[in-house]
């Protein structure tokens, strides 16, 4: 009985039992893509990585605090590489707290220890995790998501979790996304409350203002990244190219359940999210959305 033929990218290997190394029975332990579609970039991170074995100290320094392992380190880092954030929106993070850099009080024996934002426990990196008046806005980003964080979680775990946006692979990507978009107006106003002495004390107006920026600038990137869908599929209904039904799919599971693009690239929102717009007076960023029923969610 004949070999069937063995695809690689867009041509063919040869017969499947001839071939070696097969794309679906092989990937690289650095990636889940298959060998066919790898692309250079993806080849040269895993080899810097079997160059570079030594893991960063910020590793070792954040292990050491929380409970956190190479599988959640693999999907924070994931999560600095996505079609949906620029690196403006995740820069921050991504030196401030998962490098460890951030200058909070305890590190600065002239300064009084106390927590810039609940003006109450011993501001540190970890405690970030955990501050009070940083929890109520990630609660609210909570509510506005419909999403439910797992119940009986440790204080370790809550602050794994606040802090590196819940590293899981179950988290859906819009709670990664807000979060992160919350992170950087969090780091931005944590200097500012340093650096500006005429600023007010940190109190509830301040973190709804970070609240409704966070909404503010992912409603933005949403929309941007629907103008992107739309011409791309128009500009291959012009050339008579297949319609881009995968990157439609992914685009889908990435911004939902707020957002939602048809086969034609139309953007729609959820009621849900068209009232938190509306309640945090921002109901003109989504005039030109159209908004879901509930039939169609």
């Amino acid at each position: 009985m004949p070999s069937p033929p063995t695809r690689w990218g867009r041509g063919y290997k040869g017969p499947r039992r001839e071939s070696f190394p097969l794309p679906d029975e092989y990937a690289l332990d650095a990636d889940e893509t298959p060998l066919d579609q790898i692309s250079v970039k993806t080849l040269t991170a895993c080899f810097t990585a079997l160059l570079n074995s030594k893991p960063h100290p910020c590793r070792g320094a954040w292990e050491k605090r929380l409970p956190i392992t190479l599988e959640h380190w693999k999907t924070i880092a994931s999560r600095y590489n996505n079609s949906l954030l620029t690196p403006r929106d995740y820069h921050l993070h991504f030196k401030h707290i998962t490098h460890r850099r951030i200058g909070t009080n305890n590190r600065f024996a002239d300064q009084p220890s106390t927590c810039r934002f609940c003006h109450k426990y011993v501001e540190s990196s970890v405690r970030l995790g955990r501050c009070p008046s940083l929890k109520k806005i990630f609660g609210t980003i909570n509510k506005a998501l419909g999403f439910a964080p797992r119940q009986n979680r440790s204080t370790q775990e809550q602050t794994l979790d606040t802090l590196f946006y819940f590293p899981h692979k179950s988290t859906p990507p819009s709670v990664a996304h807000l979060y992160m978009i919350a992170w950087r107006f969090i780091i931005t106003d944590f200097y500012q409350l340093n650096y500006n002495k005429e600023l007010p004390p940190f109190d509830e107006v301040q973190a709804y203002s970070i609240y409704k920026r966070t909404l503010e600038r992912y409603t933005t990137l949403v929309q941007a990244k629907a103008f992107t869908i739309r011409a791309l599929i128009h500009a291959r209904e012009r050339s008579g190219a297949t319609h881009p039904q995968r990157l439609l799919n992914r685009t889908n599971h990435t911004i939902g359940p707020l957002f939602h693009l048809d086969a034609a690239g139309t953007l729609s929102i959820t009621e849900r999210m068209a009232k938190r717009l509306d309640v945090a007076q921002m109901g003109h960023i989504g005039n030109n959305i159209r908004i879901l029923t509930h039939d169609e969610h």
